[in-house]
């Protein structure tokens, strides 16, 4: 499957990764009611902060927001509370794993990333994601259990698309977990296939050509959606100009 290759392909990383440590294993905290829990918390978030929006200016906000208020009225309060419970057990489960643990790495996200024009993925595995955050799951994760991260450029995928893994620490081990990050970036620095990407000419040609003639003319917009325009391009292999003399000497 889609996700399980690209879940393939982390693993790749992370077995590369494993050698800078005293010991590495497969394992991972308990997830369960994860996904449901978040659902309902964060629906109960878009209620307190989008609910009166959405009543007074629904022009002002996109399909998304809508749908999240939406949600929320659904819920009750044993919706809620079955949230905060999942949740609890979740987190209780986490501090288990990271008392054998110092560090977890996962894949940054769950699948490459999707087209710009796409407002979300909508099936994981030729299944209906549950949400249009539902392919976000590893990130949401950490954060209904409160755990500092950071997710880390570790290359392209196949289709040339950035490739991240996710680091995670345990709770308040924010300063391990930016350590164990730099650690592994200076590791891989010279590695073709596992440093973080650098932007090529292509990239600064879009920068020259389509963002900053649009953005001096005080055109944002237009100027994101050429440049958006001309980096799809550059995916799906079509030719960009020939450099001009002026990027040719920079």
């Amino acid at each position: 499957s889609r996700v399980s290759a690209y879940f393939g392909r982390s693993c790749g990383r992370a077995q590369a990764v494993a050698k800078l440590f005293g010991g590495a294993e497969e394992a991972n905290p308990d997830c369960r009611g994860g996904d449901e829990a978040f659902e309902v918390l964060r629906a109960m978030g878009f209620l307190s902060s989008h609910m009166e929006k959405v009543r007074t200016r629904p022009q002002d906000v996109g399909p998304n927001v809508r749908a999240n208020v939406e949600e929320g009225l659904r819920y009750t309060l044993e919706d809620a509370a079955n949230a905060t419970q999942a949740q609890t057990r979740m987190y209780r489960a986490w501090q288990h794993f990271f008392d054998r643990h110092d560090i977890l790495i996962t894949p940054a996200i769950t699948m490459c990333p999707r087209p710009w024009m796409e407002l979300y993925p909508a099936e994981l595995d030729g299944k209906p994601t549950r949400t249009y955050v539902h392919w976000l799951a590893c990130a949401y994760y950490v954060t209904l259990c409160g755990h500092p991260a950071i997710s880390l450029p570790m290359g392209v995928d196949k289709l040339g698309m950035p490739f991240g893994l996710q680091i995670v620490g345990p709770r308040g081990g924010d300063a391990l977990v930016l350590r164990v990050a730099a650690a592994i970036e200076e590791a891989f620095a010279h590695d073709p296939v596992m440093r973080r990407p650098v932007p090529d000419l292509a990239a600064r040609q879009i920068i020259d050509r389509q963002i900053s003639p649009a953005f001096r003319a005080g055109d944002y917009a237009g100027g994101l959606e050429r440049a958006a325009d001309a980096l799809m391009a550059r995916i799906k292999g079509e030719g960009l100009p020939a450099p001009n003399a002026r990027a040719q000497r920079e």
